[in-house]
């Protein structure tokens, strides 16, 4: 009985150690039948520790999704701004239009839409936007928003890898100056969905005037690049003005 009490105690020392070991562990705890002896129990949650269960696909690793040794400033950073509701967690980037935008990670398309040439700094706009969805393993996916109409080759379906050309900026939506709208949601019915917490590779969570130099060199993009950036093509590069009437400017 003895032994029986310091396996169990070390069990719950690894239990109390790590939440994730918890997490798992719980679920088998609960279906155990209430005769099982002590000794079956601590063996039962020792091999689950373990041996773990089968693990989630984890998030892409995700890579500037413009060209190469591109720069461009974030405008408008993470739950700043108008990027509250869904929108959160969300980043615009100032560029020119027609810059190429690129994927940052492995995907397939899973929405399209580039008839739109409506654009303006008014909430009336917020449906109008042209946009490009890359779906994810892992069941979250990258919406590239206010995209130059009829600049995209893909269709859904199409399976795309990282650094693959997606579309080019353009003045599309609800947008007050030509720039980038890019976020990781959780798939939904839509394609403006809630968006998650979501980091680069190389860059983490940039803030609000933050130069990020794209460092996705795994495929040479297939369209041509546009000139650098300089600070006059960014005049407005943000979503409509401390609002939250629609996307990418909705709150729940």
């Amino acid at each position: 009985m003895v032994g029986n009490v310091h396996l169990t105690s070390w069990v719950l020392w690894r239990i109390r150690r790590s939440k994730r070991s918890l997490s798992r562990t719980t679920p088998l705890m609960y279906r155990l039948p209430r005769t099982a002896s002590v000794a079956t129990t601590s063996l039962l949650i020792l091999a689950c520790l373990l041996l773990g269960a089968a693990p989630a696909s984890a998030a892409p690793s995700l890579r500037a999704p413009w060209a190469c040794g591109e720069a461009y400033p974030v405008s408008q950073s993470h739950n700043t701004g108008s990027h509250i509701g869904k929108g959160t967690w969300s980043w615009d980037f100032a560029m020119p239009v027609g810059t190429a935008l690129i994927a940052p990670a492995d995907g397939i398309v899973r929405a399209v839409r580039q008839d739109s040439t409506r654009y303006g700094c008014d909430s009336s706009y917020a449906y109008d936007a042209n946009y490009v969805i890359l779906s994810f393993q892992d069941g979250t996916e990258a919406l590239f928003l206010h995209l130059e109409a009829n600049s995209s080759p893909l269709e859904v379906g199409d399976r795309v890898r990282t650094g693959d050309f997606i579309g080019r900026v353009g003045m599309s939506g609800w947008t007050c100056g030509p720039h980038l709208h890019f976020q990781i949601q959780k798939t939904c019915d839509s394609w403006w969905c809630s968006s998650v917490e979501a980091n680069f590779a190389e860059h983490g969570d940039p803030s609000t005037g933050q130069q990020i130099t794209s460092s996705n060199c795994t495929r040479p993009t297939e369209e041509p690049q546009m000139a650098s950036y300089t600070p006059e093509d960014a005049t407005g590069g943000v979503d409509g003005p401390d609002k939250d009437a629609g996307p990418a400017c909705w709150i729940e």
